[in-house]
């Protein structure tokens, strides 16, 4: 996912065995695994961006100008954060901008980099899609325990040089068993794909 799929205001969520999204999810940038068949074919699943008069938000000043959402207004239940608003990319996610809403499920887009305290607190979300665009997250941005579901869309320059020079084999392999009913793995803090997971351990 190189900028190769692009329909003007909406974000490419995941890649889907059906057209219609009820099939199999798939991450941009994820490896697929064909289950020996042949070919598979991957349709994109759009999400049309959320309006901006459903947001309250402020631009910083300069010539790099960005936008911070401070609020939501709307009533959807699924909420998609535009690519930019008052003209300007939205590269941040303000405190308390969702806490206590209705809002189940919301999609970033690849321009937010921050996600600040207490962004969803209070509120009903348990499913979130991000990019690897994300660059800091606050450990109080949701409270314990409320993300059911979250889908890591890891295909900008930071994932693409990472993939290239270090193997990720060995994830795909654990996550892969997973998706085939396999035990649930846990990979203790300070371990990491980067240097290597133990496939014995695995095995």
């Amino acid at each position: 996912e190189q900028g190769y799929f692009f329909r003007d205001g909406y974000t490419l969520s995941e890649y889907n065995t059906k057209p219609d999204g009820t099939g199999l999810g798939i991450s941009l940038g994820s490896k697929v695994f064909l289950d020996d068949k042949p070919t598979i074919d991957l349709y994109c699943i759009w999400e049309k961006q959320s309006p901006e008069s459903d947001f309250t938000f402020t631009k910083s000043a300069g010539s790099k100008s960005s936008a911070t959402i401070t609020g939501y207004t709307g009533s959807d239940d699924t909420v998609v954060i535009p690519d930019r608003l008052g003209g300007v990319p939205v590269t941040k996610i303000g405190k308390n901008a969702f806490a206590y809403t209705s809002v189940k499920k919301v999609i970033l887009s690849k321009n937010v980099q921050t996600v600040e305290d207490n962004a969803f607190v209070g509120s009903d979300i348990d499913s979130v899609v991000i990019f690897d665009s994300l660059m800091s997250i606050s450990d109080r941005a949701f409270d314990a325990g409320q993300v059911k579901s979250l889908r890591i869309n890891a295909a900008l320059d930071a994932f693409a040089n990472w993939q290239q020079t270090q193997t990720t084999l060995k994830l795909d392999r654990l996550l892969y068993i997973t998706s085939k009913g396999g035990k649930n793995f846990i990979i203790y803090g300070g371990s990491g794909s980067l240097n290597g997971f133990s496939c014995d351990l695995i095995d």
